[in-house]
């Protein structure tokens, strides 16, 4: 009787970066993925906006080509002509291409440092998308703008971060660099939300943060 002895296959991980390098999309798919239309992309191809390879009836664009029709869609999107759209671009992509250049002549420690400062750099970013979600759960989809957002983020995270503060709106102001007024809104808004408390004195109100009450 033969004996069958299955051999375990082992999976290495795939470079999806690789794969990227080597992505080509029809013009209608890169139109697609990049939010233009298929005239758009036509037009800027045949004025050299946009390199391809293919004939003019199956043009092919790679992922370098679709990254500078996204970069234009963006700038595009804030206002701008296509042809300032278009020098903006390529501004940013010979820097970034610069940048490349310098970062491979740095000696070990050197590079050590960047990386260390994008690190640094990427999560403070990290950070700050935390701090602006958890500003919106606090207030609410409902009364979401993004100033609004930004501002109360910064006194959500001040009474988080000093949770046995009492304090008056006058104060916070001060420390913020802002109107004490408007302020006193956002303080009353996260009032209502009961985030904060107000107790009333005879010469101003002062607020103190709520800790939310834990899950039993």
């Amino acid at each position: 009787m033969a004996l069958y002895i299955e051999k375990k296959i082992r999976i290495v991980p795939v470079d999806v970066t690789v794969l990227l390098d080597n992505l080509e999309l029809g013009i209608g798919q890169a139109a697609s993925l990049c939010g233009i239309t298929i005239r758009q992309l036509s037009y800027w191809t045949e004025k050299g906006i946009i390199p391809c390879s293919g004939t003019e009836k199956s043009r092919c664009y790679n992922l370098e080509a679709i990254e500078k029709i996204a970069l234009i869609k963006q700038v595009l999107d804030s206002g701008c002509s296509l042809e300032s759209a278009t020098c903006e671009v390529e501004i940013y992509l010979a820097e970034r291409e610069e940048d490349k250049e310098r970062v491979s002549e740095l000696n070990p420690m050197q590079l050590k440092q960047h990386v260390k400062k994008q690190v640094d750099e990427l999560s403070n970013i990290g950070k700050k998308m935390i701090r602006n979600l958890h500003a919106t759960q606090v207030i609410g989809e409902d009364n979401v703008d993004a100033k609004n957002v930004k501002n109360l983020e910064k006194i959500i995270s001040f009474f988080e971060e000093n949770p046995f503060t009492i304090t008056t709106a006058h104060d916070i102001a001060l420390r913020l660099g802002r109107n004490p007024y408007e302020v006193e809104n956002d303080l009353k808004m996260l009032e209502g939300k009961r985030f904060l408390q107000r107790i009333s004195y005879k010469h101003a109100d002062v607020y103190r943060y709520i800790p939310p009450r834990s899950a039993i």
